[in-house]
């Protein structure tokens, strides 16, 4: 399935258009749904009589305003939308209504599922083994190679399904995400084994490794995978495997990058490597600006308490020192 390409084609076309430039020029990656977004803004505008003020104050609060059963994240895009847009609109010299500041706090009450190397043992091997129904017949190879990619390097699905024969150095046993969030580019190594795996998997894809700017997971098009759909795929899969929402969190294919996140931290733990250095670490690994965003990510799972424990005990001894009844 070719990716979905939004057209701008509402009132101020043309100045939307320039918008997104202006943004992407200066680092903002603006993906498909931020892009649709833009497009619904331009068509609603075009509702109103006065629309050749651009954005006034009316056109603007009715933008903003909250929709029955949205999140508040949803009505938050809108609300910066509409206040980039009038900041941009009068860095041109335009009369426009400027809106002030008024996001609501954004409650993250989402916890992902985190996966276990043993649940991920059955996720491959149900992806390797199980037929799915479908009408691309190299399907069965692309999720088993795109499901250990995710795995291994914790990208974005959207990050691994760009990637160009160019962007897979296995030489090197790199790869080379290019303009993924805030349009940044970084380099991710791969495992041994992963680079084993890819290796077989480009002739059995009819790949070729001296055509730099083939797709690594091309569609029966050749052009690049429909991100929901191959998440579905993905989702398909987990649940096939016996992978569900265990009441702990829940499941989706950015489970694999929460996953990978905590097992790297772990892996790090365990070789002595100091926190305060393993998060900026794991933060460039995953593409964050900050560890922020790299916290967000991680989670402590039940196989870690008697770690802990144990650790804290040894000091808990020295600072509360048990004594005898006086």
């Amino acid at each position: 399935m070719v990716a979905k390409q939004v057209t701008i084609d509402g009132a101020h076309a043309e100045l939307f258009n320039d918008f997104v430039d202006f943004k992407r020029s200066i680092g903002y990656g603006y993906p498909t749904q931020t892009i649709e977004l833009i497009r619904q803004f331009s068509r609603f505008i075009s509702q109103f009589p006065n629309h050749e003020k651009v954005l006034t104050e009316e056109i603007a609060n009715s933008f903003r305003e909250p929709r029955p059963g949205e999140s508040t994240i949803t009505r938050n895009k809108r609300v910066s939308l509409t206040r980039q847009f009038a900041l941009f609109l009068q860095s041109r010299g335009i009369d426009c209504y400027l809106p002030p500041e008024q996001r609501e706090r954004e409650e993250r009450g989402f916890v992902p599922r985190i996966i276990t190397e043993d649940e991920m043992s059955r996720i491959l091997e149900c992806a390797d083994s199980q037929p799915f129904p479908t009408r691309y017949s190299k399907t069965n190879m692309i999720y088993p190679m795109l499901l250990r990619m995710l795995w291994c390097c914790g990208l974005r699905i959207s990050e691994a399904l760009s990637l160009s024969m160019g962007d897979v150095n296995l030489d090197d046993g790199i790869l080379t995400i290019k303009k993924a969030k805030y349009n940044h580019t970084r380099i991710v190594p791969m495992s041994s084994s992963l680079v084993e795996y890819a290796l077989g998997y480009i002739p059995r894809m009819g790949l070729f490794r001296e055509t730099p700017e083939a797709l690594f997971y091309p569609n029966r098009d050749g052009q690049i995978y429909n991100r929901m759909s191959a998440s579905n795929h993905i989702k398909k899969i987990m649940r096939k495997a016996g992978i569900e929402d265990d009441g702990l969190g829940i499941l989706r294919t950015h489970s694999l990058r929460h996953s990978y996140a905590v097992r790297v931290l772990i892996l790090m733990q365990e070789k002595g490597t100091d926190v305060y250095c393993s998060l900026p670490i794991l933060a460039a690994y995953l593409g964050h600006s900050d560890i922020k965003s790299t916290e967000y990510y991680l989670r402590l799972i039940g196989e870690e308490y008697a770690t802990i424990t144990g650790v804290m005990a040894a000091c808990n001894e020295s600072i509360f020192p048990e004594v005898g009844p006086s």
